[in-house]
Parts: C-alpha cells; sequence; structure tokens
C-alpha cells in the first residue's frame, strides 16, 4: 500500500464544487483510493448560492477530516458586482459547513490573479494584492475569510493560488486547448504582437496530486501553485505545431490588457513540496495521444 493511502485510511473528504473542471479530475483521482470515504454533494443537494439549501445541508452532515473547496463563479470579461457578491456568499455558506462538519483541514482553491495586470516580477507569495477585478477581489475577499475562520475554528488550511490550468478534458477551456484544437482544424493561430510574453500554466493532473497531498498531510500554507518555468506564448504555440506534425500557421496581430509576464518564483512551494512537475512536450504528446484515440 503507498504512502499516500496509509495517511488516507478512513478518512472522510468532502469535495464541493465536483462539477468544476479541477473538481472533474479531482474526483476521478479520489474515487480511484479505497481507503477514503469520497463525499461530493451536487449543487442541488448544497446550492452555495441558497442560504435555506445549505441549512437543509448541514442539518444531516457528519463529521469530516478534509474540506476541498473548488466552488467559483468563473473568470470572464463579463464579471460584475453581482458575480463579485455570490463569489463571497459561496464562500460564506462554505464555512458555515466547515463550522458544522468540525472538520480538520481545508482546502480553498484561489488565483495567481490576485496579484493584477503587470505585476512585479518574479511573483512569489509576498506581492501585493492589485485591485484589477470583481474576480481577483472576490478572491482575496474569500482568503482573508478563510485565514480568520482558521484561527477561530482552529483547523489547518491550504490556500492554493493557482494560474491558467489545462489538460485533456471534455470541460478544458484552457488557451492551450484552444490552441491544439485550431491546429487540429489547420487554422491559423493568432498570438499577441508581443510574442515573448510568459505564461506558467499549469497541468491538471499536477495540480490534483498537489491538493491529495494537500489533504493527506493536512498542510497549512498560503502558496502559488506554480511550475516556475513560465513559456513564451510563441514556445506554446510552436510546440504544439511540431508534436501535432502541422505546418506553422501563427499570425502576430493583435494586443490587449493581458499583454503582460507572469513569471513566477516557486521557492516556497517546493520547499514544503518537492514536487517534479510534467514538462510541457509531454503534456502535448498525451493531447495527441488523447484525440487519436
Amino acid at each position: 500500500m503507498g504512502i499516500i493511502h496509509l495517511y488516507f485510511m478512513n478518512k472522510k473528504i468532502l469535495l464541493i464544487g465536483k462539477t468544476s473542471y479541477i473538481g472533474i479530475n479531482l474526483e476521478k483521482r479520489l474515487q480511484k483510493n479505497n481507503n477514503i470515504i469520497l463525499i461530493s454533494p451536487s449543487s442541488k443537494e448544497c446550492n452555495l448560492l441558497d442560504f435555506r439549501s445549505v441549512s437543509l445541508y448541514i442539518k444531516n452532515i457528519k463529521l469530516i477530516d478534509s474540506l476541498v473547496c473548488l466552488a467559483v463563479i468563473k473568470k470572464n470579461k463579463n464579471n460584475n458586482f453581482f458575480d463579485f457578491l455570490n463569489n463571497i456568499k459561496m464562500t460564506i455558506n462554505v464555512l458555515r459547513i466547515i463550522n458544522r462538519s468540525k472538520c480538520k483541514h481545508v482546502l480553498f482553491t484561489s488565483t495567481t490573479d490576485i496579484y493584477g495586470k503587470n505585476p512585479a516580477l518574479p511573483i512569489n507569495e509576498n506581492n501585493k494584492f492589485k485591485v484589477d477585478t470583481y474576480y481577483n477581489t472576490s478572491k482575496f475577499i474569500s482568503e482573508k475569510l478563510f485565514l480568520l475562520s482558521s484561527k477561530i475554528l482552529k483547523f489547518s488550511l491550504s490556500i492554493f493560488r493557482i494560474p491558467g490550468v489545462y489538460g485533456y478534458n471534455h470541460k478544458d477551456r484552457s488557451v492551450v486547448h484552444q490552441l491544439i484544437k485550431k491546429v487540429i482544424n489547420n487554422e491559423e493561430i493568432n498570438i499577441n504582437n508581443l510574442k515573448n510574453i510568459k505564461r506558467d500554466y499549469l497541468y491538471i493532473d499536477d495540480l490534483c496530486k498537489l491538493i491529495e497531498i494537500s489533504i493527506n498531510k493536512r498542510i497549512n500554507i498560503l502558496v502559488n501553485v506554480v511550475s516556475g518555468r513560465s513559456i513564451t506564448l510563441n514556445k506554446i504555440a510552436t510546440t504544439i505545431f511540431e508534436v501535432f506534425e502541422k505546418k506553422t500557421n501563427i499570425k502576430y496581430n493583435y494586443s490587449d490588457d493581458r499583454s503582460f509576464s507572469l513569471d513566477f518564483d516557486n521557492k516556497k512551494l517546493m520547499k514544503i513540496f518537492n514536487y517534479k512537475f510534467m514538462n510541457f512536450e509531454d503534456v502535448i504528446e498525451q493531447y495527441k495521444n488523447f484525440y487519436r484515440k
């Protein structure tokens, strides 16, 4: 029996947000572990935007060991004040569940967007929060609510600040997947005029493994979950063309308010987890095999 399974023996894990992209992948991973009891209510069973629904759910909730909160109003260009309020409302309702279930550990997925546009590089956990959008502000406030509650209710807390996540799945709407679909369909790829802009996209399997490790060991940490190996947009595109054995067809013809690099210092993450991330090229090979099936 593996070390991870020994840690998990007879643990009850409550997964909130199982229908999200990350949730679908994490649930599949945890379901393979016969040494845990996984509880993953649907939004019909526990609607985090409905106070009464949550009240009914927590009436019957049992004691749990860890809670993973993935629920969120997704980031998009049309996020407004009501999305902001709903994200905060969901956080408050999750905290009600935590209080009732007396869980010992909580993992909350936040975002590297809290550092705002044009952050000082390399980014680490000491970078200051910048108010840019309703989305990043709601995530920052949620972090503070979880941190305060962890002190009052005495549970260990993992806050994972994550960048863009990618990996083959029917809900994968990542930039990487959008580029791959264009390459497969022999379409032209449009890239920012500043083709050397860097991004540190996170492979979904790496994220799920790190979540599993964190809830296994009840790690108390606020950390940027990043590979520390940012890649230029141009390199991302050319790698996809090479792996799929397609003729390069790239046009550098636009710029937007995201025309800046994101380069991370992940020393804090590596000190605690000492984790080896998948190489970008190897993941694109997996995409290729996925599409061949």
